[in-house]
């Protein structure tokens, strides 16, 4: 019995906690369990979740990116921005993915490229985005917010899919199915563990080491996109 115990992997060991975590207030607390409840817990857990996952990517390959938060809601004000200039659901996709994709490439370039610290790299673009979004939010925020309701993104944001489950949470379950298979099946993902295992014993081994931490950022912040414009 003891040896079963020692035999399971951190992922085993950190599911059972979550499962405990997620079961305590199920038994203690009244109306936990109520579907409400339970939707709207889902709802934020999506957000969240992406944003995790993302991280999770760039940490894999030894990074970190404090940026999210302002990817996530700078996304969110040009999705506004757009709904209100009256652009179709497709094009407010590819452009707040756009703009995840472009702010992770910057990243990804100045950890690799101009030798940043990612600690430095990622905080001085952390403030820029921000200063970004502020400056979208004062001009007619409110007006902008409400031009995105009845739309694709309302569906997907705060909709019912057939289980009972907001259509974000799916997508998040898409997302952090495809981020385990990318990292536990794929080169990549190998290549991402050894760079974040020993950095110098990967440029050795002839790993593509600045290839591979540039794709872990703008993954990252092309998921904090997204989560960004669902929460608009």
């Amino acid at each position: 019995m003891r040896r079963g115990w020692r035999a399971l992997s951190w992922q085993a060991w950190l599911a059972i906690v979550v499962t405990v975590v997620a079961l305590v207030p199920a038994v203690t607390i009244e109306g936990f369990t109520h579907p409400l409840t339970v939707f709207v817990f889902l709802k934020a857990f999506a957000l969240l979740g992406m944003l995790a996952v993302g991280q999770s990517l760039v940490m894999a390959a030894g990074g970190i990116d404090l940026s999210l938060g302002s990817t996530f809601g700078f996304s969110a004000m040009i999705l506004a921005m757009l709904r209100h200039l009256g652009y179709s659901f497709e094009v407010t996709v590819f452009a707040g993915l756009g703009v995840g994709i472009a702010i992770g490439l910057i990243n990804g370039l100045l950890v690799t490229k101009f030798r940043f610290k990612p600690f430095i790299a990622t905080f001085a673009t952390l403030a820029i985005i921000r200063a970004g979004a502020y400056l979208l939010h004062y001009v007619a925020l409110e007006e902008r917010m409400l031009s995105v309701r009845g739309t694709v993104w309302t569906y997907l944001a705060t909709g019912h899919s057939p289980l009972w489950v907001p259509p974000s949470f799916l997508i998040l379950i898409g997302v952090a199915v495809g981020a385990w298979w990318l990292l536990n099946r794929t080169r990549f993902g190998l290549w991402a563990y050894a760079i974040g295992g020993n950095l110098n014993a990967a440029r050795t081994a002839a790993i593509p080491v600045d290839r591979v931490r540039i794709l872990t950022y703008v993954m990252a912040g092309a998921l904090a996109a997204m989560a960004g414009m669902l929460n608009a």
